[in-house]
């Protein structure tokens, strides 16, 4: 808290120099800002802020899209983060996990974090099959062909050896990879194994997809999502690289890359509403419970919230409430969150409909994510929540020149390469079509194979696939 304190006050002394009206916001776990001031007395509410950037700003872009259900997988150097989008909102879980750690008691964007990115390391364990991660080798001394010391056969080292990530223009050509040192790296490994250069390759990026896959199965199957009725959002650096496998295999139908996918975090933070959240204990029996003692509770919860975010500068008519309450069935050890702000009439209906109210909202909730209800079966509640949220963001996604808004049906070809697929069970070097996504517009399609190039990422388009621009520059693969 000392620390988070005295930086905050410093920063915002520095960003006043420049504008007595510029405030600075800073992003929280729970998906939403708020100000400085609010952050330097719960500072612990910052943990894991970035990761619930990515899925905002994944939410709110596949939602300018058109699709307001998707997952969000975010892929980087270390780790992928998924995320459940519903009404382009994440979900959130009223308890934060962090492993090996324990749980803490404040909200949090319900986010899966595994040990799979592009410096996650290759390795035969003890009886010869092959693991990826979660050992990275980070950004220092990151996958062989940095070239800055590391030996080690990484995601990134596969990907370059498949044909995937072009040398020459990686990050936009201000970065040099050193090709040779991934062969090296991914050779030793495989003569390790027994088999070839690229058979290897092809399985390193196969067990880090699988790694993928458990992740997305646990925030969408195992929490009563079919991934069917979802579009994936690919985003971070490597998202876009692995994107096609896993919405093949999950049976995905649609896959939207957002442009510049290494910045959707960042972006996220842009695009988040204010946020301020209040919760307290109250544990009771529902059909013992004193409604207008819980509507008293959620006044108090209110004002409180509320009047953080006028202390924020959101003006109070531009504020939203949302009660909820964390309830379980009797025996029960985790409790679900349950919104009841569909319950407006406090005032006027009496005792019993506002619990039979209730009663309905948790049997149907825990039907959705767990398959089943217990009708009749005593329920508890555990907490009382209110979150104020303030406006929507006004965010614009101007089209930048190389983004024109003329349409045209087919993309034009910058170049041809050599890459390597996996074809009717056998790794096939495919003469593959090679664009420059700055050159594509609203329409343009390709069908793969294909690679599409950016300053920060790569976009794979396997045989069988094909990818088109949308109005908004996002572009959405689909099976051809």
């Amino acid at each position: 808290k000392p620390v988070v304190s005295g930086y905050l006050t410093s920063l915002e002394d520095k960003v006043s120099e420049g504008s007595e009206d510029t405030s600075v916001f800073v992003m929280q776990a729970n998906g939403g800002i708020t100000s400085a001031s609010e952050i330097v007395k719960r500072p612990v509410h910052t943990l894991h802020s970035g990761v619930a950037g990515g899925a905002i700003g994944g939410a709110f872009l596949a939602q300018k899209s058109g699709h307001p259900k998707v997952i969000t997988l975010d892929m980087g150097g270390t780790s992928t983060d998924m995320c459940i989008v519903e009404d382009g909102v994440p979900t959130v879980t009223s308890e934060l996990f962090l492993e090996w750690e324990g749980t803490l008691g404040f909200s949090a964007v319900d986010v899966q974090s595994i040990g799979a990115g592009g410096g996650s390391i290759a390795w035969l364990d003890e009886v010869g099959a092959l693991r990826v991660g979660p050992q990275s080798s980070g950004a220092d001394p990151g996958p062989a062909c940095y070239a800055k010391g590391g030996t080690d056969p990484t995601v990134t080292d596969a990907n370059v050896v498949l044909g995937y990530i072009n040398p020459k223009t990686f990050l936009g050509g201000k970065g040099n990879l050193d090709t040779s040192l991934s062969h090296d790296a991914v050779t030793r490994l495989a003569q390790k194994a027994g088999i070839e250069t690229h058979d290897m390759a092809i399985g390193i990026s196969k067990i880090v997809n699988a790694n993928m896959l458990n992740g997305l199965r646990q925030v969408s199957v195992e929490k009563g999502y079919d991934p069917r009725d979802f579009a994936l959002v690919c985003c971070g650096g490597a998202g876009p690289l692995h994107a096609a496998s896993l919405m093949q295999t999950l049976g995905i139908p649609k896959t939207l890359i957002p442009i510049d996918p290494g910045n959707v975090s960042s972006f996220g933070m842009i695009a988040a509403r204010p946020r301020a959240e209040e919760s307290r204990t109250f544990y009771v029996g529902l059909l013992e419970v004193k409604v207008a003692e819980l509507d008293e509770i959620f006044r108090e919860l209110t004002t409180s919230a509320t009047t953080q975010l006028t202390g924020s500068g959101v003006p109070q008519e531009d504020i939203s409430i949302i009660r909820s309450l964390d309830m379980r069935y009797q025996g029960q050890t985790f409790e679900i969150s349950v919104p009841v702000t569909s319950i407006s009439s406090w005032d006027t209906d009496s005792s019993e409909d506002i619990i039979n109210s209730i009663t309905k909202l948790f049997d149907a909730e825990h039907e959705r994510r767990y398959t089943y209800s217990s009708p009749g079966e005593p329920i508890m509640i555990v907490h009382v929540r209110v979150i104020a949220r303030g406006p929507e963001s006004q965010v614009s996604l101007e089209q930048s020149a190389g983004h024109t808004n003329n349409t045209r049906t087919e993309a034009q070809e910058k170049t041809e390469r050599s890459a390597y697929f996996e074809i009717d069970g056998s790794v096939t070097m495919v003469e593959t079509g090679v664009w420059d996504r700055g050159t594509l517009s609203q329409g343009s399609q390709i069908i793969g194979p294909a690679i599409v190039e950016e300053d920060g990422s790569t976009t794979v388009v396997p045989p069988g696939f094909k990818i088109e621009v949308d109005q908004v520059g996002n572009m959405l693969m689909e099976e051809s």
